[in-house]
C-alpha cells in the first residue's frame, strides 16, 4: 500500500504542469488572433495604398529607426528562406497567410529604412521571383495530389498583389 502513496504527489505536479502549458498555449493562440477567430487572422487585409513615409531630412531622428528597419530586413530575409525551405519539404502550408505577412513586412521595412525607388523596385522584383519559386513548389504538390489546392490560389494572389505594389512604385 505504501508504494501507491508515493506517485500521488508526482501525478499532481505533472497535472498542474500540463494544465499550465495548455493554458499558455490557449492564451498564445487567442492573442495571435485579435479579431476573435483564427479565420480572421488568416485573411489578409485588403491592399491599401501606403502613404510615403517622411524622409530622414524631414525628421532628423529617423536615422536610428532606419538602422533598425535595415536589421528588420535581414530578419525578414532569414525568415523567408526558412519558410521556403519548410514549404519545399512539406513541413508548413503555403496558404496559411504567413508568406503574405512577411511580404508586406518587407515592403514596410524598406520604406521605413528610407529605401529609394530603385531599391524598392528591385526588392519587389526579387519578391515576385520568390513567389514564382513558391508556385513551383505548389505545382509539385499538386502533381502528387492531382488537384488544385488553396495554396495555388494564395500564391497567385500574393504574386498579383506584389505586381500591383511594383506598378505603384514604378509610377511614383
Amino acid at each position: 500500500m505504501m508504494w501507491l502513496a508515493r506517485p500521488k504527489p508526482m501525478v499532481a505536479v505533472a497535472t498542474v504542469l500540463v494544465l499550465a502549458i495548455a493554458g499558455v498555449t490557449v492564451q498564445g493562440r487567442q492573442q495571435s488572433a485579435p479579431g476573435g477567430t483564427q479565420e480572421q487572422a488568416k485573411t489578409p487585409p485588403p491592399p491599401t495604398k501606403t502613404p510615403p513615409l517622411p524622409t530622414a531630412a524631414a525628421v532628423p531622428d529617423m536615422a536610428p529607426n532606419q538602422a533598425l528597419a535595415r536589421k528588420q530586413l535581414a530578419v525578414i530575409d532569414k525568415a523567408w528562406a526558412l519558410m521556403e525551405f519548410l514549404a519545399q519539404n512539406a513541413r508548413i502550408e503555403i496558404d496559411g497567410g504567413t508568406f503574405g505577412v512577411w511580404g508586406r513586412r518587407r515592403l514596410e521595412a524598406l520604406r521605413k529604412a528610407g529605401a529609394g525607388k530603385a531599391e524598392i523596385v528591385a526588392a519587389l522584383e526579387k519578391y515576385i521571383k520568390d513567389l514564382d519559386r513558391l508556385r513551383a513548389i505548389v505545382e509539385g504538390r499538386e502533381a502528387v495530389a492531382r488537384s488544385t489546392t488553396p495554396e495555388d490560389f494564395e500564391v497567385q494572389f500574393l504574386r498579383m498583389e506584389a505586381e500591383i505594389w511594383l506598378n505603384e512604385e514604378k509610377a511614383r
